[in-house]
C-alpha cells in the first residue's frame, strides 16, 4: 500500500504562506514596514512640501517593497531552525524588556520537590 500523503504533523503547525512565513507573521511584517515608510516619507514630503498626505500616499506602495525585503530576511533566518524559534525567541525578549507576561516558566535554579508543613 502507498502511504498516505496527509502528514499528521502538519496540521499541528500553523500554515506557511509565501517563502515559510505564516499569516501572522506577514501581518506584523506588513504593518511594521507600513509605520516605517508613513513615519520615513510623512516627514520628509511634510520637510519638502509641507504636506504630509504626499508622504502617506507614497508609503503604501512602498511598504509592500520593504514588507517583501523583511519577509526574505525572515525566511534566510528560518532555515534550519524548528518550527516557531523565531516566534518564542520574540516572546521571551519583549518579557524580559516587561512588555509582555511570559507564559513560560523561566525560573534559574534548584528547585524544591519536598513539602513544607504548611501546605499539608
Amino acid at each position: 500500500m502507498h502511504e498516505s500523503d496527509l502528514k499528521t504533523d502538519r496540521l499541528n503547525h500553523k500554515v506557511s504562506l509565501y517563502r515559510d512565513c505564516t499569516l501572522q507573521e506577514i501581518l506584523v511584517l506588513a504593518l511594521i514596514s507600513l509605520g516605517i515608510s508613513n513615519i520615513t516619507l510623512g516627514s520628509l514630503t511634510l520637510v519638502m512640501w509641507k504636506s504630509i498626505l504626499i508622504g502617506i500616499a507614497l508609503s503604501f506602495p512602498m511598504s509592500f517593497l520593504l514588507s517583501l525585503v523583511f519577509i526574505c530576511s525572515l525566511q534566510k533566518l528560518k532555515i534550519g531552525k524548528p518550527y516557531g524559534y523565531y516566534q518564542q525567541l520574540v516572546r521571551l525578549r519583549l518579557c524580559d524588556s516587561r512588555v509582555l507576561t511570559s507564559p513560560y516558566v523561566r525560573r534559574t535554579g534548584a528547585w524544591r520537590i519536598g513539602r513544607s508543613k504548611h501546605n499539608v
